[in-house]
C-alpha cells in the first residue's frame, strides 16, 4: 500500500511538472484576430472588435472602446501615458488610459492606417494609397512622407537607429517591396536585393545590428547592412509554416508567430528554429509580446484567445550569444530603442574579465546595477526591464548604460518611452 501511494505521488508530481512546462490559455476577448502589446504595468489586446487592457497578467480584461469611432484596430502605439490606435477610420489618441478618444487624422488623405511607429520626436503611419505619413509626437497634423514609394499601399514599418523601413505591396500577386528612408521619410529607396519580390513584409523585428522581416509565405529574411542584402533564415521552419505574423526579440532569443505552425524559437540569431507549442491548441498566432517574465500569444479563433507561457522554461535573462572569440571589446546599441518596457544590451569581451554594466539617469546618478559578474571571452546579452535597484519602474526619458571591463569602458544613450 505504501509503495502504491508513493508511486501515485511521484506520478502526480511528474505530471504537475509536465503540465506547467507548456502554454496556458488565460483569456478570450471579442474578435478573431488578436494582437498584443505590453508596457511595464499593463497588457493590451486589440482586434477587429476593439482595444482591451489587463492589469493582472491577462486574467481579466476591461474594454477601452468608449467613443472609439472605429473598433477595427490594426496597430497600437504607446508613448508615455498616451495611447494611439490605427484603424480604417484613421488614427485616434487617448490621454486618459483609453477612457476617451479623440481623432488625430488631420492631413491623412486615406484613413485606412495599418501601422504606427515612433522615434524620439516623430510618429510614422503606414496607410493604403502608397502612403507613409509623419507627425510630431505632440501634434495632431499629419504630412505625407512617401516620395519614392511606388506601391499601392504600405503595410508595415520599423525604425532602426536613424533609418525607417516600410513594407509595401500591390494588391494581387505582383511586386511587394521594402523601402528605406534615412531622412525621416522625406525620401525612400527600394531595398530588395535577395528579397522575394512577390511576398509582402508582414512584420519587422530589430535585433541588435540586424533587421528581420517576416514574409507572407517565404519565412524570415535578415539583413545586417540595413537592407542592401537580404538572406533567408528558415532552417527548421516548416515550409507550410512560413507565413510569419509576428517576430519579437528578447535577450538572446527570437520568437516567431506563424500561420498554422504556432510559435517558433531561435536561440542562435535565427540560424535555426524550433517549435515551442506544448499545450498550444491554436496554431495560427497573430502576435507575441513579453511582460514580467511571461511570453504572451494572441491567436486566430472565433472568440479571440490569449495564451501565456513562463519564459523561465525557455530562456534566461542573461545569456551567452556565441562562443566565438572577438578581437575587440564591443558595446552594442541597445534594442529596441526607444523601448517599453524592456530592452536588450549586447557586448563582447576579448578575455576573461569582471564585467559591470550600470544604468544612469541624465543627472549622472546610478539607478541600476544591471550586471556585475566574471565572464569568459565571448559575446553576451543582458535585459533591462526598466526598473531601478529598488524594483520601481523608472520614468520615461533618456538614460545611459555603461560597461566597465578591465581597462575598457564605454557608455551609450537609450530612450524609455511609456
Amino acid at each position: 500500500m505504501f509503495k502504491k501511494t508513493l508511486l501515485y505521488f511521484i506520478i502526480f508530481i511528474f505530471s504537475s511538472v509536465i503540465t506547467k512546462a507548456q502554454w496556458h490559455q488565460v483569456a478570450s476577448i471579442p474578435g478573431e484576430e488578436v494582437s498584443l502589446l505590453a508596457n511595464a504595468n499593463d497588457l493590451y489586446a486589440y482586434s477587429e472588435s476593439g482595444l482591451f487592457r489587463s492589469t493582472d497578467e491577462g486574467v481579466s480584461w476591461v474594454s477601452l472602446n468608449q467613443n472609439l469611432v472605429n473598433r477595427n484596430i490594426n496597430s497600437l502605439l504607446i508613448i508615455e501615458n498616451n495611447l494611439f490606435v490605427a484603424s480604417f477610420s484613421g488614427v485616434f489618441k487617448s490621454t486618459d488610459n483609453g477612457q476617451t478618444w479623440e481623432s488625430i487624422s488631420n492631413g491623412l488623405s486615406n484613413n485606412g492606417v495599418y501601422a504606427l511607429v515612433c522615434n524620439e520626436t516623430m510618429i510614422f503611419a503606414a496607410a493604403s494609397g502608397k502612403n507613409v505619413y509623419s507627425m510630431q509626437i505632440n501634434s495632431n497634423q499629419w504630412s505625407e512622407a512617401n516620395t519614392g514609394i511606388t506601391n499601392k499601399s504600405t503595410f508595415s514599418l520599423a525604425i532602426k537607429g536613424n533609418t525607417i523601413f516600410a513594407g509595401a505591396y500591390d494588391f494581387g500577386d505582383t511586386n511587394h517591396l521594402i523601402f528605406r528612408s534615412t531622412n525621416n521619410g522625406s525620401n525612400w529607396t527600394s531595398i530588395i536585393n535577395g528579397y522575394p519580390a512577390k511576398k509582402s513584409a508582414n512584420t519587422f523585428c530589430v535585433y541588435g545590428s540586424s533587421l528581420l522581416v517576416g514574409t507572407a509565405g517565404r519565412g524570415i529574411y535578415r539583413t545586417t547592412d540595413d537592407g542592401d542584402q537580404w538572406t533567408p533564415i528558415n532552417n527548421g521552419l516548416a515550409t507550410a509554416h512560413q507565413e510569419i505574423k509576428s517576430i519579437i526579440a528578447y535577450g538572446n532569443s527570437l520568437f516567431a508567430a506563424t500561420w498554422d505552425g504556432g510559435v517558433y524559437l531561435s536561440t542562435n540569431e535565427g540560424e535555426s528554429w524550433n517549435q515551442i507549442n506544448e499545450g498550444l491548441t491554436d496554431k495560427t498566432i497573430f502576435s507575441l509580446t513579453v511582460q514580467d517574465g511571461y511570453l504572451y500569444a494572441g491567436s486566430l479563433y472565433e472568440d479571440g484567445h490569449i495564451w501565456k507561457r513562463d519564459l523561465s522554461e525557455i530562456i534566461t535573462s542573461v545569456e551567452d550569444i556565441s562562443t566565438s572569440f572577438p578581437n575587440n571589446f564591443i558595446l552594442e546599441q541597445n534594442y529596441p530603442n526607444p523601448f517599453n518596457p524592456s530592452t536588450t544590451v549586447e557586448y563582447e569581451i576579448t578575455k576573461p574579465e569582471n564585467v559591470k554594466i550600470n544604468i544612469y539617469d541624465v543627472n549622472g546618478r546610478m539607478i541600476k546595477e544591471l550586471l556585475k559578474e566574471q565572464k569568459d571571452t565571448g559575446r553576451y546579452s543582458v535585459v533591462w526591464n526598466g526598473k531601478d535597484d529598488s524594483g520601481k519602474m523608472v520614468a520615461s526619458g533618456n538614460y545611459f548604460y555603461q560597461i566597465i571591463c578591465g581597462d575598457f569602458a564605454q557608455a551609450k544613450k537609450m530612450i524609455l518611452l511609456k
